[in-house]
């Protein structure tokens, strides 16, 4: 009696609290209520982690493949920047060697020119025989050449281009040939190759001598 009278009472209880009205609940004999109400899934760690590590990997990739990227880009334009600096050294290379070219060329048709200049000014060549008039410091006794840079029939003329020429660091002698001509002597020597060469250095060196010329003196 005992326990029928203590279902009674809960039943009562339920009624007047509403707890039986409640969706998705029963009431069971026991007094016991069980929900039937779905619940949310719960995810587990494991999947948790899982999806952490799926993410990382995934961007680890992107990484990777966004350095290779760049890697093949920096490769490329140093490639094409080698490219580029091997064609300009070869046409630098072609440019200087065009230049020398052009140099040499220059500088051979330079010597021709001057070649066929001295051809022309060829060295005039007379002999006579002289008397010293007034000895310089170039003359040599024992000479038979002597390069004249001037012709005068007054001496005072000979002893002024004298002083001209001393200007111009010769040490001139005067000399008197069988006509009366003085001819004024700037250097000697008793080997013509040695009077001829120094006859060249002076036309180059001082162009008002251009004219001048040996003179092989008769013994």
């Amino acid at each position: 009696m005992k326990n029928i009278y203590t279902i009674a009472l809960a039943s009562l209880l339920m009624v007047a609290t509403g707890c039986g009205s409640h969706k998705g609940s029963s009431s069971l004999g026991s007094g016991k209520r069980v929900s039937t109400t779905a619940s949310s899934p719960r995810v587990k760690s494991g999947d948790s982690q899982s999806a952490s590590s799926a993410t990382s990997m995934s961007a680890a990739k992107e990484a990777e493949r966004a350095a290779k990227a760049e890697a093949e880009k920096a490769k490329k334009a140093a490639k094409d920047a080698e490219a580029k600096a091997a064609k300009e050294a070869e046409k630098a290379a072609k440019k200087a060697q065009k230049d020398a070219e052009h140099a040499a060329a220059k500088a051979k048709a330079e010597a021709e020119k001057r070649a066929k200049d001295l051809e022309k000014e060829s060295i005039v060549v007379k002999e006579e025989k002289v008397t010293v008039v007034e000895k310089g410091g170039s003359y040599e006794d024992n000479s038979r050449y002597h390069i004249i840079i001037g012709s005068f029939k007054v001496l005072d003329n000979a002893r002024q281009l004298c002083q001209e020429a001393m200007r111009n660091n010769f040490l001139p002698s005067i000399m008197e040939n069988e006509d009366g001509l003085y001819r004024v002597s700037v250097y000697s020597s008793s080997v013509e190759k040695t009077v001829r060469n120094k006859v060249a250095e002076i036309r180059q060196k001082y162009p008002e001598y251009v004219g001048t010329w040996l003179l092989i003196e008769k013994k």
